[in-house]
């Protein structure tokens, strides 16, 4: 549980920078960022407080997060480890677990037999010759 805290606090100042430049970019108010969190321990101390943690720095962070929850900077989800999306970049993947990943992020771009990225661009290309 200690090590899910000080990830989600590590990037809670990254992801209201991302908020702020994509603001910037689009002249737009944008929703607030969600954050999924697979550890329902984590996700209770950052939404009501509470619990017990062993040092200074931990009390510290799990402050902070509940501060940004409570201004609501931030919105924190529980999810499921097997329903994680952003999985594929981090763990390896078997073939068929992949291409389910790649058309996820890809949508039908990886529609080739082989699953090369580049595979569909060269035959778009020379379709077009």
């Amino acid at each position: 549980m200690e090590v899910e805290l000080i990830g989600l606090t590590n990037n809670l100042g990254f992801i209201e920078l991302f908020q702020e430049f994509v603001e910037f970019l689009t002249g737009k108010r944008v929703n607030i960022p969600i954050i999924f969190q697979d550890c329902s321990a984590v996700v209770t101390l950052v939404t009501k407080g509470g619990g017990i943690t062993r040092t200074k720095h931990l009390r510290a962070r799990m402050n902070l997060g509940k501060e940004m929850v409570d201004q609501e900077r931030v919105h924190v989800v529980y999810i499921k480890a097997a329903e994680m999306k952003a999985d594929g970049f981090s763990k390896p993947f078997d073939p068929a677990e992949f291409r389910k990943f790649a058309r996820m992020v890809h949508g039908n771009f990886l529609a080739s037999d082989n699953g090369w990225a580049l595979y569909d661009i060269e035959e778009q290309e020379n379709d077009e010759d």
